[in-house]
């Protein structure tokens, strides 16, 4: 995962979650409106990669977004939609989750979105097993080896689009290096769904795809 993502994803787990010891203030500033909620310019895009998610309520789950608790933001206001959502000197329980990693943020339509790849049609639509690539998430894919429940599986057309919208403005390159795979994993076409899905390569384990 990039920098980026990890220092903000690290911020938001800080200020989302906050704990005893850290309070969040409920003084969302000229970042609400007048009668409290987030004001339309925290989630206000030019271009693609200029969008983090983070979890739509105050704490979360234990500050991870999950597909029926998530919202995209202006990725340099994050901690101003918190402030707005977060009651004065709100408390969260001190844990951390991994993020999931099949939830991305995009900017569409100069509006930050997010969204959960395996059912966004931009992103993993699909009718054949060739219309698919395998991918770990992020900007930059780690140079070594990564657990194979980090994989995601976009569109050969939605792949760009991802991966722009997962690098923020400035970013560096990427690592010039051989991307490692977890072996025994592709991608490939859901026929009942007709979204990209990650599967295990049949016959491995002594068993088919799973």
């Amino acid at each position: 995962m990039r920098p980026f993502a990890l220092s903000f994803f690290a911020f938001a787990v800080f200020v989302a979650c906050g704990g005893s010891t850290a309070p969040v203030s409920g003084d969302a500033g000229t970042d609400a409106t007048t009668d409290g909620s987030p004001s339309p310019d925290l989630f206000a895009c030019g271009a693609a990669g200029e969008c983090d998610i983070r979890a739509q309520s105050c704490c979360g789950s234990c500050g991870s977004p999950t597909p029926a608790d998530m919202i995209a933001v202006n990725w340099q206001k994050g901690s101003a939609y918190g402030a707005s959502v977060c009651p004065p000197n709100s408390g969260c329980p001190a844990c951390f989750n991994e993020p999931d990693p099949n939830l991305a943020p995009v900017c569409r339509s100069k509006a930050c979105k997010a969204v959960d790849v395996r059912v966004d049609e931009a992103l993993s639509a699909c009718k054949v097993d060739q219309d698919c690539r395998i991918r770990f998430p992020g900007c930059c894919e780690g140079c070594t080896g990564t657990a194979p429940e980090k994989l995601i599986a976009l569109s050969t057309t939605g792949f760009a689009e991802y991966v722009a919208n997962q690098c923020h403005p400035g970013a560096s390159g990427c690592p010039k290096c051989a991307i490692q795979y977890p072996a025994g994993y592709e991608a490939r076409c859901n026929p009942t769904t007709l979204h990209c899905e990650v599967g295990k390569l049949t016959g491995l384990d002594g068993g088919g795809g799973g």
